[in-house]
């Protein structure tokens, strides 16, 4: 699609940072070949947030990118789930819950947001509060499926 393409436009990304494989640090530079095919990387709380850090930088250039070429763009960078592979001494981390969730209005308007919301209802509030749509807020749970062991 050309930068010049007129209307109204909606991107959706899937991006697979921060994620196991680890190829980064928190300054982009790329990790040791033991790291990144350790087999206990994914476990690893420090290589894990350093890889946060990692995907954060990467986060604010591609909103920076779609800002400067549309400063009316309403951005919302979401997380389908937080850290949950490292390891803890509790098997329930609250972690495992704690989603990414920015959003860049134009307008800066953000009444009656929820702290503790889940993914669910983020769409409804942006329809809701940028397009004046009447959608309902749906009832927020959580479920923790643990595998178990053989």
């Amino acid at each position: 699609m050309s930068d010049t393409a007129s209307g109204p436009k909606f991107t959706y990304a899937h991006f697979f940072l921060p994620h196991a494989p680890v190829y980064y640090d928190s300054t982009g530079k790329y990790v040791s070949k033991e790291i990144m095919f350790g087999t206990l990387v994914h476990i690893n709380k420090e290589i894990l947030l350093s890889h946060v850090k990692y995907t954060n930088m990467k986060i604010q250039s591609i909103v920076s990118n779609i800002v400067s070429k549309d400063s009316g763009a309403i951005v919302i960078v979401i997380s389908d789930h937080g850290m949950r592979h490292y390891n803890s001494s509790t098997p329930k981390e609250p972690f495992f819950f704690d989603n990414i969730c920015f959003m860049r209005f134009p307008n800066r308007n953000f009444p009656a947001f929820r702290d503790k919301w889940s993914n669910v209802n983020v769409y409804p509030y942006v329809f809701n509060n940028q397009f004046n749509q009447q959608i309902p807020y749906q009832q927020d749970s959580t479920v923790l499926i643990l595998d178990k062991e053989p």
